[in-house]
Parts: C-alpha cells; structure tokens; sequence
C-alpha cells in the first residue's frame, strides 16, 4: 500500500534479473511510465477512498505483467473556509471541516501566532491584527493532514456609525 499523493517504486524482473534489455512500459491510473532501467518512480493519485489500483509492465519479448495491484490509502484531510472578508482588527469565523464536508470540532487552528479550538459546527473564532497584509492559517487534528492556507486582511471598517457622527457634527458646524 502506499498513500495518496506519495511515490513509490515499481521493478520489472525476469527471474530475478531487472529488465534493461528493452523498454519496460509500466500503466497505471491510466497514465504510462517507459523506462530503460527495468525502474520506475510512480505517483499514487489523490483518492475519496482507500482504492486498489492494477499495474501492468509490457515489455517486448516478455510476457505482459497484469495482476500486480496496490492499495491507494485515503489520507483524511481538513478543509479551511473563512466566512466573507476579514477587516484588519476585527473578528471572523474560520470552519474547519473534513474532506467530505463535515465539521471537526476540536482542531487547533493558529494564526498570527495564537492558538485557537474550532467548537460547534467546526468553527473557530479569530481576531484580525489591525494591520494589513496575508497571514498563514494552520489547521491540525490527530489523524488528519495538517493544512495551512492564507487570511487576507483588508483595511478596517472603522467604529460604526462614525461617518454618520462625523456628517452630524460637520452640519451642525455649517
């Protein structure tokens, strides 16, 4: 077996011996690998599900290989969404959810160097430093792909309700 995403080696023997003679073709997830050295580095692709996958090895003047199978293990992975536009110094939500949708409750998310628990639903709540720029988010829980990915903090709203202040005092003035 091999996880998902990872490379693994394949070899073409004929009694022992690698097969050099002529070029070895190896089919695998519907792609081909031909290889001079009887060696072939392959890349297991990313599955829903742990699958099994058939390698065959063709090679002229050898009977074709078929039957040669490997299991492609799922690794769950988490899935980072964050709710509408993140104003620089405010709050906003972070869900952290499992590969098929589902919430995680309990993942450690970090961001801007502090360490936060998603809750119910998966979700986490975050303050956003008051300056502006990208911000690497991290999410982990045990048995899960650790996942990192970016906030984007936009220039903050302001106090609310402090333009209409202002416009009643600049009236008030005139």
């Amino acid at each position: 077996s091999v996880d998902e995403g990872k490379t693994f080696t394949v070899e073409a023997r004929s009694y022992g011996a690698l097969i050099t003679d002529t070029t070895v073709t190896f089919t695998f997830d519907g792609q081909t690998w031909p290889t001079t050295t009887g060696v072939a580095t392959l890349t297991a692709p990313s599955v829903p599900t742990s699958l099994t996958y058939p390698i065959t090895a063709t090679a002229e003047g050898y009977v074709t290989a078929i039957g040669a199978m490997i299991m492609v293990v799922n690794i769950p992975k988490l899935i980072i969404a964050i709710a509408g536009e993140v104003k620089a110094g405010q709050t906003f939500t972070v869900t952290i959810a499992d590969d098929t949708g589902g919430p995680v409750i309990g993942a450690t998310v970090t961001f801007d160097g502090k360490t936060y628990t998603s809750g119910a639903g998966g979700v986490a709540t975050i303050t956003a430093p008051s300056t502006e720029g990208t911000y690497p988010v991290t999410a982990t829980f045990p048995g899960y792909a650790t996942l990192s990915d970016t906030v984007t903090i936009v220039k903050g709203g302001g106090i609310p309700g402090f333009e209409l202040l202002t416009l009643i005092a600049a009236i008030g003035v005139a």
